[in-house]
């Protein structure tokens, strides 16, 4: 996917960051609302800056949808690569190495008890549904390899950056001062969630979502249409 940057910034007084999640937010049950791209299209070309923060890889987002026209910037690897219009900045390097080393150990150890495992360079993903194995999953990789571990609503996964460091990242490059809107619905989300709560912005969910306690407004529709309902 190739997208033009958009360079018709509002002042920096009512100017906002809009940074959503991709799956299980924006997209879900195999679609993106087309809802949620037209609200997104709307708010950049009235000058604020829209894009997608995801524990998903840029190329698996550009598979599934087309937003060129409608967003600014793709944050994947959960944050660990920002991509512009013009190219792309790695906030954390990436290390193929530890997350083939985790996805093997815990194969090992778990492998008949997971439906699928993903890794890249910056993230390794194990999808369950077993509570007590996500648990047991985190734990292992907090101790044995000394990274963070980030609960999902279907999974767990190694990795190496969260979705905030991200958002100060762009924020200070091309939205510095304007407030932020950030819309999510599961574990991965709330270091993104609060940093905009904290920074005097707004955090907001959707989907069957149990996080309330870190959202300031939460959409009555579900998913996609949600997200169109927030920003609107």
């Amino acid at each position: 996917m190739q997208w033009v940057m958009n360079m018709n910034f509002r002042s920096a007084s009512d100017r906002m960051l809009i940074a959503c999640d991709f799956d299980g937010t924006l997209y879900h049950d195999g679609s993106v609302s087309v809802a949620a791209i037209k609200a997104l299209k709307r708010a950049r070309e009235q000058g604020h800056v829209t894009g997608i923060v995801s524990g998903n890889t840029i190329e698996n987002i550009n598979r599934r949808c087309d937003l060129s026209s409608s967003i600014d910037f793709i944050a994947s690897s959960n944050g660990a690569v920002v991509s512009f219009g013009d190219g792309s900045i790695e906030l954390a390097k990436g290390d193929p190495v530890l997350m083939a080393r985790i996805g093997s150990e815990c194969e090992r150890m778990y492998g008949s008890r997971l439906s699928n495992i993903v890794m890249n360079d910056h993230t390794a993903g194990f999808i369950t549904r077993d509570n007590d194995l996500q648990d047991k999953i985190n734990e292992l990789i907090a101790n044995r390899f000394r990274i963070d571990t980030s609960r999902w609503s279907s999974g767990v996964s190694a990795v190496l950056i969260q979705k905030d460091r991200a958002l100060a990242h762009i924020r200070e490059m091309i939205c510095k001062n304007g407030r932020i809107l950030c819309i999510g619905d599961s574990e991965n989300d709330i270091p993104m969630l609060d940093y905009a709560h904290n920074s005097g912005g707004l955090s907001a969910l959707v989907g069957n979502s149990n996080l309330t306690y870190y959202a300031d407004i939460r959409a009555q529709r579900p998913y996609g249409d949600g997200v169109a309902e927030i920003i609107e």
